[in-house]
């Protein structure tokens, strides 16, 4: 199995990943800015995307552009999220949420999501790059 690339939505301390520089133009809506970035980027696939606070709202969207340009996700790492709506078409991979002491975990525990408090973003994404 390829190793994912790990893409990363906001700051995420200690973590070797690709950062989604999504530009200013204000004009644009957010999300046509990410996705825009993350083709000119063009990562090969699979994808681990990470994402903290606000960024992670904007997972659904993110993840219907890159199932449109073929792109594989095969996880989202949220950090300490603002959490993103769930639909019949989001999420289309394995969810893991890290929260900091005081962050509420219960939302994504109910949701079915794997939820981590004091373990890094790096090792969730090791975790996840060893599975099958």
């Amino acid at each position: 199995m390829p190793t994912a690339t790990v893409l990363t939505l906001g700051v995420v301390p200690d973590l070797d990943a690709l950062a989604i520089l999504p530009g200013t133009d204000d004009s644009i809506p957010m999300i046509a800015r990410v996705c825009s970035e993350i083709t000119r980027m063009a990562p090969a696939p699979p994808l681990v995307i990470v994402a903290t606070g606000e960024w992670a709202a904007l997972l659904p969207g993110i993840a219907l552009a890159q199932r449109a340009a073929r792109r594989q996700v095969r996880a989202y790492v949220l950090v300490d999220p603002v959490l993103p709506e769930v639909s019949d078409q989001w999420p289309d991979a394995r969810v893991h949420v890290l929260g900091s002491p005081g962050f509420d975990l219960r939302t994504a525990e109910l949701r079915g999501w794997d939820t981590h408090r004091d373990v890094s973003a790096a090792d969730v994404i090791n975790g996840i790059r060893t599975e099958e």
